[in-house]
């Protein structure tokens, strides 16, 4: 069973996002990863940094908020509006049930444009949850 191998190299669509043990390079990537994997290409996030040097959130989304913090901090988006300076933290972040869920979520924090909608987020977890419900 798949799920309970300690470690094993499988392949995930990029259209999908679902797993197989055979891939054709054009439509597949190869993922190494341990441990349960049931819902490993399901998860994405919803990220909000801040930025103490501007006062300013961003919001994005990732299978990796690490890394993306990462990429954000080091420059690594040239034109972006993160580039500009290297002192953003995680202000939240927000699991989804997969990449799609978390783009709705994105997009509808982005459309509020609020600096109180946002830290209303932070401060009353049951908005996640009505977030999560509604998308």
């Amino acid at each position: 069973m798949l799920g309970y191998l300690k470690e094993t190299i499988i392949f995930a669509s990029r259209k999908t996002g679902k797993h197989s043990s055979l891939a054709h390079p054009d439509s597949y990537r190869e993922v190494r990863v341990s441990g349960d994997v049931h819902n490993f290409f399901d998860l994405h996030y919803v990220y909000i940094l801040y930025s103490d040097l501007l006062n300013r959130y961003y919001i994005g989304e990732s299978e990796n908020v690490v890394k993306r913090l990462k990429e954000h901090n080091d420059g690594y988006f040239k034109s972006s509006y993160t580039s500009t300076v290297n002192d953003w933290i995680v202000y939240l972040s927000i699991e989804c049930s997969d990449r799609i869920q978390a783009r709705k979520i994105e997009k509808h924090i982005k459309s509020m444009k609020s600096r109180k909608y946002i830290q209303n987020i932070k401060e009353y977890p049951e908005l996640i949850s009505k977030l999560k419900n509604k998308y």
